[in-house]
């Protein structure tokens, strides 16, 4: 699931400029807005990290999770939700990094009354008992340096420093 406003931010980044950090710095596997690949392509890249055969990889989720209304958001024939959870147990995914404040907390489309029930990646986890570590990383729109900076940190030198809301601590003090 991706949301718009985050991804487009992603592309304003600066210095690297985005194609430098998706290509020289990380390894964008698939994005649904900025992936070239589709359809049955794009689920044997995810089905393939997923099951491991890939290797080893950071999950970037953007958007709420509809948690009460699964069915809101599927790729391929599976639920948003399933892919997150199937993910998690993976031993081959080392993080996750949840992009915007609908990843986070669950944003606007967690208010009350809204019958998806959305929440955010953290709680996603929580309720499922999956010890993984998440990387917060609030705001609307991001900006796209943290992001990137941040992803950037974890695969060249690991875990950053963290708040007590387990957002990187260099951002968000």
């Amino acid at each position: 699931q991706s949301c718009t406003g985050c991804s487009i931010s992603l592309l304003q980044s600066e210095s690297p400029s985005p194609l430098s950090l998706v290509t020289d710095y990380s390894q964008l596997v698939f994005h649904a807005d900025l992936s070239s690949t589709s359809g049955s392509q794009a689920l044997e890249i995810i089905d393939g990290y997923i099951s491991g055969r890939e290797g080893d990889y950071y999950l970037a989720v953007e958007g709420a999770i509809p948690e009460k209304m699964p069915e809101a958001c599927t790729i391929g024939h599976k639920t948003f939700a399933q892919y997150l959870d199937e993910a998690a147990r993976s031993m081959s995914m080392k993080a996750a990094v949840a992009i915007g404040a609908c990843a986070c907390d669950g944003g606007i489309p967690s208010a009350e009354g809204n019958l998806t029930g959305a929440i955010g990646l953290s709680e996603f986890y929580k309720k499922r008992n999956i010890e993984k570590l998440v990387v917060n990383i609030r705001g609307c729109s991001v900006h796209p340096d943290w992001v990137w900076q941040t992803i950037v940190h974890l695969v060249k030198a690991g875990i950053p420093e963290m708040t007590d809301s387990g957002s990187p601590a260099r951002f968000f003090t």
